[in-house]
């Protein structure tokens, strides 16, 4: 029997990188929830219906479950700030959304995910690198909302853009660097997964890695969370 279990290791075997579940993973999920073969071929619309939905607690939940190391539904919850119980009803939801995406979508065009996951990216090269430049500050005014909402820590932390731009002058001013690792992207919202080297004089400085989540409207960033995995 194919358990869930055993899908997100095989997900974690074949490396998954672009913002849609493999297409091996998805014709396993959609076989066991429709209890017939799906042609590989069609994979690829039914799964963008679910990555580029209206729902963005589902985008979130399905993109962080399988496609970073944030993955307990502990901790999907906790970024969320919603109950564990909307996380796996969520999830719950993607897989039937899927088989309905199935049925509804096998002949039409699809979101090109890998080129969209690539342009994000780049963004997100671009942001780590304005910042060892000094002009955060402007790139942020420019990418990210006047009332953007501005979360980290346990989520005791919140502000606006301003403490955005604060914390990352305070993390460069201690000799605290990011390098980009990973970038995933559904319908307005944006995951990128760095490593955090801390200075060489203090090795246990900062955790060893940060999850920016974050959300978008009008085309810029409205919310983000910064959420260290432990």
């Amino acid at each position: 029997m194919v358990s869930e279990s055993n899908i997100e290791s095989g997900t974690r075997k074949v490396g998954v990188t672009s913002t849609r579940l493999h297409p091996l993973v998805c014709l396993i999920r959609l076989e066991m929830i429709i209890g017939t073969d799906v042609p590989y071929s069609i994979i690829p619309s039914a799964v963008d219906a679910v990555v580029f939905s209206s729902d963005i607690v589902l985008i979130l939940s399905v993109l962080l479950r399988y496609f970073t190391d944030v993955n307990s539904y502990e901790q999907i919850a906790a970024i969320l700030e919603v109950p564990v119980g909307t996380i796996r009803s969520r999830l719950n939801q993607a897989r039937g959304k899927l088989a309905e995406a199935l049925r509804a979508t096998a002949d039409h065009a699809h979101v090109d995910a890998g080129a969209v996951n690539a342009a994000s990216a780049r963004e997100a090269v671009e942001t780590l690198e304005v910042a060892e430049q000094g002009d955060f500050p402007a790139l942020v005014a420019d990418r990210w909302l006047p009332e953007t909402e501005f979360i980290a820590g346990n989520g005791l932390i919140r502000g606006g853009r301003d403490l955005l731009t604060f914390g990352m002058d305070k993390d460069l001013t201690e000799g605290v660097h990011q390098r980009f690792v990973q970038a995933v992207e559904g319908r307005d919202v944006t995951i990128w997964t760095m490593d955090l080297i801390s200075p060489p004089d203090d090795p246990e400085h900062c955790p060893p890695g940060v999850v920016w989540v974050m959300t978008r409207r009008e085309g810029r960033f409205a919310r983000i969370r910064l959420f260290h995995p432990v």
